[in-house]
């Protein structure tokens, strides 16, 4: 089994980052994979043999009222309605493993992801993990913008993802990964600030 190149770990990362945060950066020869290793479909559809792929999944939520992200300053919750969740997909070839986070929040500084991403990959083998948030409104204020996170929640959420980051590697089988790109209708997304700007490309992961 070859490496992934870092096109296909980005169409990989696609279909968890709903912000499409690609981190999946380094150099092209060190995931060139091996062109046996995949067949590509004449739609464009990929498939990925050799691999194996695991998934986990944590609570986020805070144990205790914070400020939460958005909308105004100073908001803070006052329980909870539905829990917040870590996502996590690990796919692993021979060579390298490929960490996708999805988070349920509405977003994060780079400091913090570096700070989350210590100790849960190796540079040496594997591109960064992917760490994207859901852009929920209704989360801690990781940005620091309306009040900010505690450290005790920003400490319990970086155990919680690595936790689920170590499940998935552990819970990881044989698997066959198919990923394609595709484009949107018309009409299915608007940007109300620059009604020019948009991108209809989607990712699929299966």
């Amino acid at each position: 089994m070859g490496k992934l190149n870092k096109n296909t770990s980005r169409l990989l990362a696609g279909i968890v980052a709903i912000a499409c945060i690609f981190a999946c950066a380094g150099k092209k020869s060190e995931f060139a994979p091996d062109p046996a290793d995949y067949n590509r479909s004449e739609s464009g559809t990929i498939a990925v043999s050799g691999l194996k792929v695991g998934a986990a999944v944590a609570d986020i939520t805070p144990s205790k009222n914070e400020w939460m992200a958005g909308l105004r300053i100073f908001r803070k919750s006052r329980g909870v309605h539905d829990r917040l969740m870590a996502h996590v997909i690990v796919i692993k070839s021979a060579d390298s493993t490929i960490r996708l986070v999805s988070l349920d929040l509405l977003g994060m500084m780079a400091h913090d992801i570096a700070a989350f991403r210590n100790g849960m990959w190796n540079p040496d083998t594997d591109p960064p993990p992917v760490i994207a948030c859901t852009h929920t409104h209704s989360g801690p204020d990781m940005l620091g913008f309306w009040g900010g996170a505690s450290r005790q929640y920003t400490q319990y959420l970086n155990e919680q993802v690595k936790s689920a980051v170590r499940q998935a590697e552990e819970n990881a089988i044989d698997a066959v990964v198919y990923a394609g790109m595709g484009q949107l209708p018309d009409g299915t997304v608007k940007n109300i600030r620059q009604t020019d700007l948009l991108d209809l490309e989607i990712g699929v992961l299966q």
